[in-house]
């Protein structure tokens, strides 16, 4: 499980060169968790060559949000790597580093970690 529990928690991914034709495409599922309440969502966003992306954002005050499921879509004609990283208030850690060829794509689940598909 990644929980972000902080406002400043996020996830961001970013990749180690510039794209040839395509952005790599990513697809986030997460829910958010409060005392009272249980609220899913996603985040659907294309990389940003060299810069950070946000693929799941800081959660609420008093909010936990859980992620389920990353998903990253080499839609480019070269292999590409790409970095997923946590973002918090004491800095930035290395969640993955992934290598991709073109079409395939990388999943992170609770049950099973990170898997690379063709």
């Amino acid at each position: 499980m990644i929980a972000l529990a902080a406002a400043t928690d996020k996830i961001e991914i970013v990749l180690g060169g510039s794209i040839t034709t395509n952005q790599a495409q990513c697809y986030t599922v997460w829910r958010d968790i409060t005392t009272t309440t249980f609220v899913p969502g996603y985040t659907a966003v294309d990389t940003n060559n060299t810069t950070d992306v946000e693929i799941v954002p800081a959660p609420g005050a008093s909010t936990q949000r859980i992620v389920d499921t990353i998903n990253i879509y080499n839609k480019d004609t070269v292999t590409i790597v790409a970095t997923v990283k946590l973002q918090s208030a004491g800095g930035e850690f290395i969640l993955s580093t992934i290598e991709l060829e073109t079409g395939e794509y990388a999943q992170w689940n609770d049950k099973y970690g990170w898997s690379v598909y063709t």
